[in-house]
């Protein structure tokens, strides 16, 4: 079964009486499709896709920004980044009408860690250093970690050591083949990272992938 990534674009109408474009990412095992026979039809696919049938709500926003780095030369599509004031969720039982206007097949749905606008702009630029490790395979299944560095005075050696020390904390505070145990923990080491990463102008990111 091959899985599948999309991007809908769509024009919603609301209860209330609200009206707004926004677009939708789905990940799916489902075939997904790009042309429907109604308006009505459209809306019930989207409501039933593999992956979305069982939520109660969507996902969507109003915006979004292609950055070329990390860079993924397998894949066809750039990462999609998505700003916080752009996010939306709403209720399934809220949508009236749902009109698609566009589709576009993806490879990757996104990035896994939220950017704001002044990193999109610095993503678009190619770092002095880049990589990607693992910490915890289990706990990456779906996702890479990369490491983007735009510090000049920051050498490759002290980069990898810094991972080092990263890797060398995660374990100390873990337990083997604890995995949910761990998710907790890895999840608050990587913001954790991120933070402290970052105030060094190096960045360490989450990148979904089917």
């Amino acid at each position: 079964m091959c899985f599948a990534g999309g991007l809908y674009e769509i024009e919603f109408q609301l209860k209330n009486g609200k009206e707004f474009k926004a677009y939708y990412t789905i990940a799916t095992y489902d075939k997904l499709e790009s042309a429907f026979k109604s308006d009505s039809e459209f809306k019930k696919f989207i409501f039933n896709v593999y992956g979305v049938h069982h939520l109660d709500s969507l996902r969507i926003y109003k915006d979004f920004h292609y950055i070329n780095f990390p860079v993924y030369e397998h894949r066809s599509e750039k990462l999609i980044a998505i700003l916080n004031e752009d996010l939306m969720t709403i209720s399934k039982s809220d949508i009236k009408a749902m009109k698609f206007k566009s589709f576009k097949e993806i490879d990757h749905v996104g990035l896994y860690t939220q950017l704001d606008f002044q990193e999109i702009l610095l993503f678009q630029n190619e770092p002095n250093y880049m990589d990607s490790y693992s910490i915890d395979a289990f706990q990456e299944v779906h996702t890479d970690i990369s490491l983007l560095s735009y510090n000049q005075e920051i050498n490759e050696k002290e980069l990898n050591q810094l991972v080092r020390k990263f890797k060398e904390e995660y374990g100390a505070r873990t337990e083997k083949d604890e995995h949910m145990k761990n998710s907790w923990i890895y999840r608050e080491m990587i913001n954790e990272w991120q933070k402290k990463l970052k105030t060094r102008n190096v960045h360490l990111i989450e990148v979904t992938y089917p």
